[in-house]
């Protein structure tokens, strides 16, 4: 999945804050930064500035986010060794931790898939109804590019308004016991091949009851 409002402008708001609350940070805390906005000539440097101030707030704009959520971000930026790249600032200005949402997905859908519990908030609960079989079934590393790429989606959806939250209940642990196992835990075959791998599943369940 990739966002499908990777490449909107950013507003002055944004490109203005880093001019004036962000970069000067970054150059304190990581001195090579300035080298990399530094020009020959003042003009050259304010260009070389206002061209990196444009890609930082590029990758910020959409989620809704207001100054104090990017000061908090710039708190969290600076536990870092090395200058954040605009996507990473983008990750630490966000109200969800990518690593926290990757965890809530597997945990439900491994350890806690039969207990009545409640997301952690709704967005966490939608990432995992888009994406959340293939979280549960990758490599770490893949898991979380997944699970990231749908997150900053969601986010700048309802950002936009485009998706009301309401406080449901994971939709696992909310089907009835009698259902297909895959069902219990979310999977929806795509294919013949996807078809006949959650009716084996569902056997092999079934035959583990029986013996019991």
């Amino acid at each position: 999945m990739t966002s499908s409002r990777s490449n909107l402008e950013p507003n002055k708001f944004l490109t203005d804050m880093f001019l004036t609350d962000v970069f000067p940070v970054f150059a304190m805390y990581w001195p090579a930064f300035s080298n990399r906005t530094t020009g020959s000539s003042e003009q050259e440097t304010a260009r070389l500035t206002g061209n990196m101030a444009i890609e930082y707030a590029k990758q910020l704009t959409g989620f809704g986010l207001n100054k104090q959520d990017i000061l908090d971000g710039l708190e969290v930026a600076k536990q870092q060794t090395f200058t954040p790249n605009p996507t990473d600032f983008r990750d630490c200005c966000l109200p969800f931790s990518i690593d926290s949402v990757v965890r809530e997905i597997t945990e439900r859908r491994g350890k806690y898939r039969f207990e009545d519990r409640e997301w952690s908030h709704e967005v966490v609960q939608r990432v995992n109804n888009l994406v959340g079989f293939e979280i549960n079934r990758l490599s770490a590393d893949r898991a979380r590019k997944i699970a990231k790429e749908c997150l900053i989606d969601v986010l700048r959806t309802v950002a936009n308004g485009e998706f009301i939250s309401k406080p449901l209940i994971a939709i696992e642990h909310n089907q009835s016991p009698s259902k297909p196992y895959a069902e219990q835990i979310g999977y929806k075959p795509k294919s013949f091949e996807a078809k006949a791998l959650m009716d084996r599943i569902n056997r092999n369940k079934k035959g583990e009851s029986d013996a019991a």
